[in-house]
């Protein structure tokens, strides 16, 4: 059994920002959030690309570890892990409507990509292409002063179901709510 007093700090990356995400191979971490985004391996720390980010507030993984997405207060970037390159942005909103990311998650097979966004809604696209699939709405028809004059914090925390049938969010009302994915 693991005894608490055992754990050990090991490794500490400074300076890289407040987000980090483990690769589902094990073989790499991706950890970042303002200025850059560093890719490093686990066997040794070592970097093995440095992306460049705009003061992002979530990554992920996908599930077979080739591709992150991040987002922040602009879009959403999607990149080719294995060799440290851009492969394209998936816009969250229209030109007069830019909402910060908040979380991230790909579905189980790695064909969507959910966001969890600042104005309470969830979008949902297709990794291939990046087209918009489907946007979640929470609170329809309620505005975003509204929502701030109630308390009201919209943005979702979001995980698929591992075998991709459900969409969760949790949000800081207390309320967790379920979508099934057909």
């Amino acid at each position: 059994m693991v005894q608490l007093k055992d754990i050990q700090l090991i490794f500490n990356v400074v300076e890289h920002g407040w987000l980090v995400a483990f690769s589902p191979d094990g073989e790499t971490f991706a950890a970042g959030g303002q200025n850059n985004i560093e890719i490093r391996r686990l066997s040794d720390y070592a970097p093995i690309a440095t992306l460049p980010a705009s003061g992002e507030e979530a990554i992920a993984y996908s599930p077979n570890g080739k591709i992150l997405a991040s987002g922040g207060s602009d879009d959403i970037r999607l990149w080719n892990v294995p060799e440290g390159t851009f492969l394209r942005s998936i816009e969250t909103g229209s030109q007069s409507e830019i909402y910060t990311t908040e979380s991230l998650a790909f579905s189980p097979d790695g064909q969507i990509l959910t966001a969890g966004l600042s104005d309470g809604k969830i979008r949902l696209w297709q990794v291939a292409d990046g087209a918009l699939l489907r946007t979640l709405e929470v609170y329809p028809g309620w505005s975003m002063p509204v929502m701030r004059i109630f308390r009201f914090a919209p943005s979702p925390v979001i995980a698929f179901s591992p075998e991709g049938k459900l969409l969760a969010a949790g949000y800081a009302d207390s309320t967790v709510r379920l979508w099934g994915i057909p």
